[in-house]
This record gives structure tokens, sequence and C-alpha cells, in this order.
């Protein structure tokens, strides 16, 4: 990771690398004589696998990738820039391909882009097929620099890894020199968020970047005997590698002229399959129809021009919906104008949470976890199996749920996602209990809090009843006693320092928050928006929104459940919601818009809620501007028999159908990240979420400018 005064940035590009599945990595950054916070963050990270090469001056980003090449120990080498973010599972997948491809030398993977606070897919993403692959960057950058991977062994064979005097294509450059090599090739996932904003180097930098590719062009075409290369590559890498419209029709002619000849040169040079010629023909002529497609929206091509000009132009159909929209767009004189006032009108849309007082003393102010990038987090309510219809109990406290979790857990390693198991004193305190959890722990597939259900916890001074089952009704020496008890059973179970806590039925006040500050707590996820529970001698949660928190006398976060009101009166649900009284007619009004389908509570959980109402919950709160999302289960859900949510193996099996049904769609259909535990936390607690993990700064190292030259 190159860094350049990138504090605006890095930590989260940084956290996106710390929160990978595969975990046997180094992380090289290099400070490239920054000004401003840039090392300052990096060193705040306590993760031994971090190495910080500081250079004195900065000499630029070819330099420092060159530095941070020569150091490295991995036999992968992987690129990350400092404002880009990757999926959990990229190491573990691109790894996982090169080694069972000895004959790949890199491999890419798609790429989302983040731009103005919205996550989109990229249009026409390359083939896998290194053939038809090594074909497309005869036309363009296939791959992106960030999400390469590439054997280390390649350097030493290529003799250097970037080249100077290809600055600001020199990822562009290097890809061509690779496939000189062997395969190249991208996986289909999109395992890469890529930050769109006015300080990215190719739009800084772009007439050099254009020039650069040119002369990477022309070197290639050349190797396919095109006469007048040079011309040919200045008009490919203008108009299909940046993306130019070509300025007159003459000029969209030679431009289709000269791709008919790199199309022609390339497929009698490689002789590919009849299979495989069709298909570099398929996107030849989709990288045509987008150049005509620019020149159209911009209006510098008059309606004579020949947008047949590329020969082959008829092996796509041409986008002629797309052309009819680019040539409304030229016409539309406000164009600019509304395209201005819809940006505004997504930046206002930004989720701001306001400041709440809930009726036990809890004051809540807004703080912000995710940036535009939504995060989808799990907690899971691990707790001793108890009867939900029979009266509090001592000898609650069977725990062989906890056996049961792995399905779910392989569900959540497929997407990267790192749940967090809040424990009671029962599972902490048993074999059978924390056995199985802290198998997950030991691999970093998950962490641990803590969860708080009095009925089970000592001391045992109250009185069993439905009043005390609420930690917050307990008196504050009592409640700080149980809460002191559970946090040792959780340190002597997993051997963690707990961070994270959940009151069992969601009971916490004032004097709980107090309490979890004194034992050492930073995050709380008892807060159930919209949920009043005072009928049964509960707190009150209507007026908080599924924004998160800070309590405002301890700093402590509150991260509330996902749960919020739908309906078709859109963005007013929310606020019809919340001026509904809890009385008898209230309830009654409640149920009958619900019964209309007006207003309805979802909750985003398995329990009970099926998965189309999950994603409807999901895209409604994206809408309104929310970026954290918190999906939560009991865990003796997955042993059949336990809640009224899973009776029965059909239960069971549309029970995890759902939670891999919901995490797909965030991750794979949204472009939504599996948030790591860790954002939730300041950097110099991090290292507190395993057991045996390094509690030292990262290594700072002083790079001979020399060394560095490449």
């Amino acid at each position: 990771m190159a860094a350049y005064n990138a504090d605006r940035f890095i930590l989260e590009s940084i956290q996106s690398i710390l929160a990978q599945t595969h975990i046997n990595f180094e992380l090289i950054v290099v400070d490239d004589g920054s000004a401003d916070r840039t090392a300052e963050i990096v060193l705040s990270l306590a993760d031994p696998r971090i190495r910080l090469l500081r250079q004195s001056r900065n000499l630029g980003v070819v330099a420092v990738r060159n530095a941070a090449a020569a150091v490295a120990r991995g036999r992968y080498i992987a690129i990350l820039d400092a404002d880009d973010l990757a999926h959990p599972t990229r190491f573990a997948q691109q790894k996982a391909f090169l080694d069972a491809r000895p004959e790949i030398q890199m491999v890419g993977s798609e790429m989302s882009l983040l731009e103005r606070g919205r996550v989109i897919a990229r249009r026409d993403p390359p083939r896998p097929d290194p053939v038809h692959l090594h074909w497309m960057l005869h036309h363009g950058n296939p791959i992106g620099h960030s999400s390469m991977m590439f054997r280390a062994s390649a350097l030493d064979r290529l003799g250097c890894y970037l080249r100077e005097d290809m600055k600001y294509a020199e990822d562009f450059d290097f890809a061509h020199r690779v496939a000189r090599l062997g395969g190249i090739s991208v996986l289909p996932e999109r395992l890469i968020i890529y930050r769109v904003h006015d300080r990215n180097l190719t739009r800084v930098r772009r007439a050099e970047m254009i020039a650069r590719a040119a002369a990477v062009l022309e070197e290639a075409y050349a190797a396919l005997a095109i006469s007048d290369a040079g011309d040919a590559a200045s008009l490919i890498a203008r108009h299909l590698v940046a993306g130019d419209a070509a300025a007159s029709d003459q000029e969209l002619a030679r431009l289709g002229a000269a791709l008919d000849a790199v199309l022609a040169g390339y497929l009698e040079s490689r002789v590919p399959t009849n299979a495989q010629a069709c298909e570099i023909r398929r996107d030849a002529a989709r990288a045509w129809w987008r150049a005509v497609l620019a020149a159209v929206s911009a209006g510098t091509v008059s309606r004579r021009a020949d947008f047949n000009a590329f020969s082959a132009a008829g092996a796509e159909t041409p986008p002629v919906v797309r052309r009819l929209r680019a040539t409304a767009a030229r016409l539309l004189p406000a164009k600019a104008l509304l395209q201005e006032l819809r940006r505004r009108a997504r930046e206002r849309k930004v989720a701001a949470a306001r400041p709440v007082t809930l009726r036990n003393g809890l004051r809540l102010t807004p703080a912000k976890v995710a940036d535009e990038v939504p995060r989808l987090y799990v907690t899971i309510d691990a707790e001793a199996e108890f009867d939900w219809s029979a009266p509090f109990a001592r000898d609650m406290t069977g725990v062989r749920a906890m056996g049961f979790q792995g399905p779910a857990q392989d569900i959540f390693g497929q997407f990267g996602i790192c749940p967090i198991y809040l424990v009671d004193h029962a599972v902490a305190t048993q074999p059978e209990g924390c056995g199985p959890i802290r198998a997950f722990l030991q691999d970093r597939r998950c962490v641990v809090g803590a969860h708080l259900h009095p009925w089970t916890t000592p001391p045992f001074d109250e009185a069993l009843s439905t009043h005390h089952s609420y930690g917050c009704n307990l008196t504050p020496d009592l409640e700080y006693g149980k809460l002191a008890a559970l946090t040792r059973s959780v340190q002597e179970g997993f051997g963690v320092q707990p961070l994270f806590f959940k009151a069992g039925r969601y009971g916490a006040g004032a004097n709980t928050v107090k309490a979890l500050s004194a034992l050492g707590y930073d995050v709380d996820f008892t807060v159930m928006p919209g949920a009043d529970y005072r009928p049964s001698g509960g707190p009150d949660f209507k007026p908080a929104e599924a924004s998160p928190y800070r309590y405002a006398d301890t700093g402590i976060l509150a991260v509330p459940m996902t749960r919020a009101q739908m309906g078709p009166v859109g963005d007013y649900a929310p606020a019809l919601g919340r001026a509904l009284p809890w009385t008898s007619w209230g309830r009654r009004l409640r149920g009958a818009l619900a019964r209309a389908g007006l207003l309805n509570t979802v909750t985003l959980t398995p329990e009970g809620v099926e998965t189309d109402e999950q994603k409807a919950l999901i895209a409604c709160m994206l809408k309104r501007g929310h970026r954290t999302f918190v999906m939560h289960y009991h865990s003796p859900s997955l042993m059949p028999g336990n809640t009224p949510y899973v009776r029965n193996q059909q239960d069971l099996a549309r029970f995890l159908g759902r939670i891999e049904d919901v995490s797909r769609f965030f991750v794979r259909d949204l472009g939504g990240l599996a948030g790591s535990p860790a954002d939730f936390l300041a950097p110099a607690r991090r290292h507190l979420l395993w057991r045996g993990r390094a509690a030292q700064l990262s290594i700072a190292e002083e790079v001979p400018v020399f060394a560095a030259a490449g």
C-alpha cells in the first residue's frame, strides 16, 4: 500500500486488510513523505503484521511501490491503494485460485465503484478466460491495480516491478509485461471497492496517463506487425482506454479503422478457438459502441457519421436505447442542473439520528461508524436453552445448542462475516457451551462479548420475577455484581476481554451503562429501535432510531439492532410509528395499519422474518441513508425444538437459507461490505479481540532513498 497524504481514507483501507479471512500475510505500507497524519494512523494500529516504511521525501507512487515489493516476503504480492477497500474474502479467494492454477501469473477481481455515497457495479465486467482477458489489454485495462495479486517470482523474471518511465499508466504496463510471462485472469466476484473522488491520480494526471497508455499499446501493436502502430495506439488510448469522445466524424472513422487493424492482427497472431474468436469480436464491438455513445452524448459527431466504421460492429447489437438516451440528454438544456439537484438530494438523505433521552435515563447522542459503504454485522445471543413460555428458573442452563452453530458459521465464512457471539454466564462457564465458540475464536472467525441474563448469573440476591429479568430493574450494586461475574466468566472461558455487550431481554438503563464503562466495555447492542417493553416492566426504546449512538455519560458506542417501520407512506413511516402511542387503541391502530400494508415494523433477523422482508428492509433503509446494519438471532434457534422459529429440520433449513440469502444479497448484489467488529473500536483497543494477539505497535522503518528508486 503506497500512501501519500492519505489520512482521509487510509484507516478504513487498512482495516479492510486486517479483516481478511486469510490471516497469514504482511501489510507493507509505504508513507511517501506525507505531511499529514498518515504515519500516525498506521502506527496507531496494534497489529504485528503491519510494516510501515517511511520515506523522508516524496518520491512518487512508482518508487514507493517498488520499495514495498523489494522487501515483500510472501509467495504472492497483492496491491491495495490507500483509498480503496477490500472485501474480507479477497485474499482467500485469490490465493486459492493461484494455488490451483500454476500457469496463471496474476489474478485480479471485479470491482465496485464508490462515488458520492453509492456503491455500483462496473458495466461490462471482464471475462475470466485468460485468452479473452489478454485481448482486452489491447484496448483497455481490465485488471484494476488495487485488485491485483501476482506471484512474487514474476518480479524476478521481469527484472523489476513498475517502470518509472510509464508513470500514471504503470499498472497497465505491468499487466502487459506479466501477460508475456503466462496467463492472467480475473475473478468474477466483486472483491474490491474502488473509491472515486477528486484526488484520484487517473483524474489529476489524465493527460499523462493517456500518453503513457498509448506508449504501452504502441509496443503491443508493433508486436502484431500493425502498420502505423503509434497512430492506432494514440486513438485507442484516448477513446477506448480513457473514454474521451471522438472530436469529429473523421476521427470516429479513424478509430474504427485502427480497431479493425488491431483485431485482425491479434486474431492472426494468437489463433484462438472459434468460440474465443467470436467472443473477442463481440468484446471489440462493445468497446466500439461505447466510443460511439460517448461521441453522441458529447455531440461531437453528426448524424451522418459512419457508426459502422468498425467492420465487426455488427458482432454486438447496437445499444439503441442508450443511444437515444444519450441524444436526449445532450438536447436537454437543464441536464447539468438536474444532475446537480439529484446529487444534492442524495446527500440530504444521509441518515442523521437525533439526540434522544430515553425514559430509563439513557441519553443517546448520534455517532458515525461506517462511511459511504454499507456494512453488515451479525450478533448472536449465545445463551442457554430456556423455555420462553415458562417461569424464570435458576436451572435453565442447558447449552447443547452451542454445538449446532457450525452450519451458520460456514455461511458467514462464505461472505467474510465475523459474527459477535454475546455469551451468557451458562455458556461461558460450561465446556459444552464455550468449547465450540472457542474453536471459532482461535481461527479469528468470530469475536466474543457478554450477554446478561440476571436469573442465571450470580450473585442470586434478587427474587425471581419478570420485573427482575430486566437487569436495569436490579439495584445498582446487584446489577454491577452480576455484570462483573459475567465478565470474569467470559475472560476465564475464552481468554479474552469482552468488549461487546447486550442486555438479556434488552433490559439496560443508566446504571447498566455506568457499570459497563467501569468494567471496560466499548460497545452495547441493547437498543431495539421503536420497541416499548414497559408493559412487562422493561425499558422504552421507541424514540431511538436504527443508527449508531454514543451514551452521553460514558462514551460507550450504542449500536441498535436494525429495525424500522416500512410501508407505502415511505419516509413518513418512522415518524408515524413514533407518533402512535403504545396504549390499547394505539396498538389496535398499528395492527390495522399493518394488516392494510400501510405500516409494517420489520427487524433484520432470520427469526420469523422472511428473506424478502429483510431484503426490502435493507433496501428501504439504504434509501434513507443508513449504512450500519446489524442482523441478530438467538443461538438456540440452530437446534430444532428450542425456539418458536425452528421446530424441526425443515424449519432449520429455511432459517439457514434466510441467513445465506440475506448475506448474499447484501454483499454480492448490493456490493456492501461484511463489517468487522474492529470497526467499532479505537485502534488501541483492537488487539484485545483475539487471544494470543500481540499488543505491540507497528514496525517503523526508514527506507533509504536509493533503495526506493527501483
